[in-house]
């Protein structure tokens, strides 16, 4: 029997990167409607159409700081902050009643990592909310790396977190056969992730959704 031709280098897929919010979570009808109450309490319209299409894929302070000046409402730091816990503190609340992955997204999951495909979450989320999914979901042996907002000066659509992403995976677990962007496939549900991820050289498989257009 003749073998299969084994894949090309350059274009065999080493790892995955999956995005959290919207992605990997199902939580779009949780983290829209919390920003835009966090918003409102401080006097800052903003309907769900209006925050997947221009903030969904940002972190959420920038988020936050562009909500603010556009509604033309005076923000500092001490204001963010507030609107960013408030915006954490209820999706913890939010998913512990209704966690937000689902059997199929569990399903993808293990099967690439019985394929022996590395994974890893790039997002715009941050730690403790992913590791509290992850954990109730019983998916948190199956990441080799996180990168969460809190550990990245430039949230998407800069390519930061894909690179550390990558960096993360090749320290722990090719460091021999380094990985290289183009051998990895980025899952994404937003436009400035899918930049994000292009970016940092890597391959983009798109979930079309209300933030991607």
């Amino acid at each position: 029997m003749a073998r299969e031709p084994e894949p090309d280098r350059e274009t065999a897929i080493r790892a995955i990167v999956l995005d959290f919010n919207g992605t990997l979570a199902q939580d779009d009808h949780i983290v829209g409607p919390l920003f835009i109450d966090a918003l409102a309490v401080v006097g800052a319209a903003l309907t769900v159409d209006e925050y997947h299409r221009e903030f969904a894929a940002l972190p959420d302070r920038r988020a936050f700081e562009l909500a603010l000046e556009r509604a033309g409402l005076p923000f500092d730091e001490d204001r963010l902050d507030v609107l960013v816990r408030a915006r954490i503190d209820g999706y913890l609340v939010a998913v512990q009643a209704a966690p937000p992955i689902d059997e199929h997204a569990i399903a993808f999951v293990r099967a690439a990592a019985q394929r022996g495909l590395p994974l890893a979450i790039a997002s715009g989320a941050f730690r403790r909310e992913i590791e509290y999914v992850l954990a109730a979901a019983e998916l948190e042996d199956h990441f080799a790396v996180i990168v969460p907002i809190d550990d990245v000066r430039s949230g998407k659509p800069d390519p930061e977190s894909f690179e550390r992403a990558l960096a993360g995976l090749n320290t722990t677990i090719a460091p021999d056969r380094p990985i290289e962007p183009a051998q990895v496939v980025v899952v994404e549900d937003a436009t400035g992730g899918a930049q994000a991820a292009r970016g940092a050289g890597m391959r983009v498989a798109a979930i079309r959704g209300a933030a991607y257009d």
